[in-house]
């Protein structure tokens, strides 16, 4: 029943399977090349300068740049260095950041008519090209003068032109150094590209003006394997929840104290939030030594359920979170743009906190109850040694979790969960009063989105594993389609019943099935071919996804296009 279903959907969208069709082999690589955007200031000082994303706190600065720019270079550029330069006179012997993370990607929105919120001008195929700490380079004074930051992708970006224009999105962790030298080139005007920018690192929304970064792009073109995303998914979602209080300066944490907290039941596909008065329970056994900025697994007594996958292991964070997904990243401090698009993680009281200088962190089984499994917080102050801060997570075998507070000194903070994965951000809430007689925050919805993990690049003869990310709980079946046509803009699916969705490859040679488990994001394996006929090829594949409830009337949702240039190197 399930395949004469299926097969009914291919039908629909595509007439006939064509013939094996070949395309000409793609013209030969190129060595690494630079090019400087914008261009007006490739060979003098730009027009303006700017101090952020380098201030002394931390910022963001997310430019967009004209796809127009990058026009000379050809149609996939894989963007492998990142460069920016000191504004003319500026003269600095250099510091550091901790950390830095630069994500990079196509925009949702054109360079010219940018959202003041961050998260909505990030385009489907935005990625981390590199997170970590940055050596800032002295600057001698010169027009124009010396590059000061200099950052290698540690995931290289394949750029395709025609999906839109190009975003680099800066965040910038506390500065230590020589506070002289750090103000950028810029070019002001707009005609060049767009900025959002603020001066929190963690702020959801900036200020929008043209005053674009000046910055030296290294690539390659037509020679390696690639991978580029282009057009955007429909009808996923509905995979879990996302609830989150942001404490800052003007919203002091307000949720410490003896006897509160909060509770999130598990509601499939979703949480149940209310307010809890459960007292922490006492730990019995000794507690884990941890570092600062450090994060360490803990294997739970079962499995445990929560929307979008279950777990066996926590990664609980020496800063106040709890990941159910395994990451490295500890977080040094409390970022929303981190806590939406990393793993799915419960952030009872997430602050750059220092258990090395003080306090303890015990994870043990409830002593009384074995359904249940503690992480307690004890003391422990807020870098490098300030306050002290006491709260506890209990998870359930049954998929609930109960947080509850003992003293703390923060004020600053931020606390809820996320099912992560680029979740949906709805705003934040304010948790000790909507959470009073009970709040459902409702299932997130995003795009189906077809990547592949890793970053791994199609060399011939290798094994790549392809992801179809934001799959409904409702789905039935799912298959990848592979062309070696390319449709885009789009074909509007609307004509068939799917509003919203869009058919991104055109004659299909043969489609993947997927092997669905009820997973947020399901993977299939891919052999690269290896023969002389594929190298310099492009392949373009399309996830289908047949049961998603989100689009009516024929309940089919379709994720990005996906185009992979097959090398031997």
């Amino acid at each position: 029943m399930l395949r004469f279903r299926f097969l009914t959907l291919r039908t629909l969208m595509i007439t006939r399977l064509a013939p094996f069709v070949a395309i000409a082999a793609l013209a030969a690589g190129s060595p690494a090349q630079s090019l400087i955007v914008p261009t007006s200031a490739a060979l003098a000082d730009g027009t303006s300068s700017t101090a952020e994303p380098l201030g002394g706190s931390g910022g963001r600065s997310q430019c967009v740049y004209p796809s127009s720019q990058f026009a000379g270079g050809g149609s996939i550029l894989t963007i492998t260095r990142l460069r920016w330069r000191a504004d003319a006179g500026q003269i600095g012997t250099g510091g550091n950041w901790t950390t830095v993370r630069v994500d990079i990607g196509t925009s949702a929105n054109p360079y010219n008519a940018l959202s003041s919120t961050f998260a909505s001008n990030l385009g489907a195929d935005v990625i981390t090209g590199y997170m970590g700490p940055v050596t800032v380079l002295p600057a001698s004074g010169g027009s124009p003068n010396d590059v000061i930051v200099d950052v290698t992708l540690t995931t290289p970006y394949a750029y395709n032109i025609a999906s839109g224009d190009l975003l680099i999105d800066i965040h910038t962790s506390l500065y230590s150094g020589d506070s002289n030298g750090r103000v950028l080139d810029s070019v002001s005007g707009g005609a060049e590209g767009g900025r959002v920018f603020s001066t929190g690192r963690s702020s959801p929304t900036g200020t929008v003006d043209g005053d674009v970064l000046v910055v030296m792009v290294d690539y390659t073109t037509m020679g390696g394997a690639a991978v580029a995303p282009y057009g955007t998914g429909c009808g996923g979602g509905g995979n879990g929840s996302t609830f989150y209080e942001l404490f800052d300066g003007g919203n002091p944490f307000d949720l410490g104290g003896p006897g509160t907290g909060w509770t999130a039941l598990l509601s499939t596909p979703s949480y149940f939030a209310l307010q809890s008065s459960t007292a922490i329970v006492t730990p019995t056994g000794p507690a884990t030594p941890f570092t600062d900025d450090q994060i360490q697994s803990f294997l739970l007594p079962w499995s445990m359920p929560y929307p979008g996958g279950t777990t066996s292991t926590i990664w609980v964070s020496s800063n106040g979170f709890i990941a159910l997904e395994s990451t490295s990243n500890a977080g040094d401090m409390e970022s929303l743009e981190d806590f939406l698009s990393g793993p799915p993680r419960f952030a009872p009281l997430w602050r750059d906190f220092n258990p090395g200088a003080n306090g303890a962190i015990h994870a043990e089984q409830d002593p009384g109850d074995p359904t249940k499994f503690h992480v307690t917080f004890v003391g422990v102050p807020e870098f490098p040694n300030t306050g002290s801060n006491t709260f506890q997570t209990t998870f359930e075998q049954n998929g609930s979790i109960t947080v509850s507070y003992g003293s703390c000194s923060t004020t600053n903070a931020l606390v809820g969960f996320t099912n992560g994965g680029d979740a949906v951000d709805r705003g934040g809430l304010d948790i000790s009063t909507e959470t009073v007689g009970g709040w459902f925050p409702g299932a997130d919805t995003d795009a189906i989105e077809l990547r592949v993990q890793g970053g791994a690049t199609p060399i011939a003869g290798t094994t790549i594993t392809l992801e179809v990310d934001q799959v409904p709980f409702s789905a039935f079946a799912a298959t990848i389609l592979t062309s070696f046509q390319k449709q885009f803009p789009g074909l509007d699916l609307a004509i068939i019943g799917m509003p919203g969705c869009e058919l991104y490859v055109g004659n299909v040679l043969t489609s993947i099935p997927v092997t669905l488990t009820g997973a947020v994001t399901e993977t299939r394996t891919f052999d690269v071919p290896n023969s002389p006929f594929w190298i310099g090829n492009e392949l373009h594949m399309q996830a289908a996804i047949a049961g998603a409830t989100e689009v009516q009337p024929l309940p089919v949702a379709v994720s990005n296009g996906l185009s992979l240039l097959i090398d031997t190197f």
